[in-house]
């Protein structure tokens, strides 16, 4: 049966990934693929959901060399941010584009989540540390392991409000294909040792509310007895809202995010930035 449009597209994204993940191999440097790229390899069939983007995730450190990689493959950089360090050092992705007719958009991520609380809690190898590896093509690519997948695809759907349908679809079937491995006790304590307890609770509660139960009453109990901070709370609150309340979004990040003087430089980076791009 011939491909749909959303097939098709998926094709053009998946020769990217694919040809992204060949160029990274060579050079030796370690690319983990997120979101509905990843379950594109594990879960669905080519014409069973809508692709936006690519998202991929690298080392920070790495940050210098992966530019390099995607502007020698036709790769080029997408908005600006504020400064030159913005990312990785305050922000958690920056953007590329790569083609004309076709354009696909990559977003290199340096850390699974967007709001800067969570690059002082969510440690270095959040979605490393139990990643599998699998074939693309003639490359190869990481993927986030079972729980840690099901983690980060609650906690980004609440980080954005949980404004699209297909976010709490990705969580129920990823959930019910994967019930007999899924470790609910390690995801317990791994969104307790990643400090999103809170925003995993708001995106599996959403994907139950359209979809039904999702997890064991037992786990659910537990979930819900775990505690948050107002500081988890505003972060959470505020975090769908960054795009359309800009200055709301520095200011929660200065109150929310630990590290005077991190918070501090992060607040000198954002204010050079605006008067640099004013004074162009």
């Amino acid at each position: 049966m011939p491909l749909g449009r959303v097939g098709i597209r998926n094709v053009r994204l998946q020769t990217v990934l694919e040809r992204v993940a060949a160029k990274f191999n060579e050079a030796e440097v370690p690319l983990l693929v997120m979101k509905g790229c990843a379950l594109m390899l594990d879960l669905y069939k080519l014409d069973d959901r809508p692709m936006d983007d690519i998202d991929l995730l690298i080392h920070p450190e790495h940050l210098p060399m992966a530019r390099r990689l995607l502007h020698e493959i036709g790769a080029s950089p997408g908005r600006a941010l504020p400064t030159n360090d913005f990312c990785p050092r305050f922000y958690y992705e920056t953007e590329f584009r790569m083609g004309d007719v076709y354009p696909v958009k990559i977003d290199l991520h340096v850390r699974p989540f967007r709001p800067l609380r969570c690059s002082r809690l969510v440690p270095p190898d959040a979605l490393w540390a139990r990643a599998r590896q699998l074939s693309l093509g003639g490359a190869t690519i990481l993927v986030p392991g079972t729980e840690d997948m099901l983690i980060h695809l609650a906690v980004h759907a609440a980080y954005h409000g949980c404004s699209r349908r297909v976010w709490l679809q990705d969580i129920k079937l990823w959930s019910e294909s994967h019930q007999a491995e899924l470790d609910w006790a390690l995801v317990l304590a791994t969104i307790e040792q990643w400090g999103v307890a809170l925003p995993f609770r708001k995106g599996l509660e959403c994907a139950e509310q359209e979809y039904g139960p999702i997890c064991p009453p037992r786990f659910r109990n537990r979930l819900s007895s775990m505690s948050a901070s107002w500081r988890d709370r505003l972060a959470l609150w505020q975090a769908p809202r960054d795009a359309a309340h800009p200055l709301a979004h520095v200011l929660v990040n200065f109150l929310c995010t630990p590290g005077l003087g991190f918070t501090l430089a992060y607040v000198r980076a954002v204010v050079r930035g605006s008067l640099q791009k004013s004074g162009a």
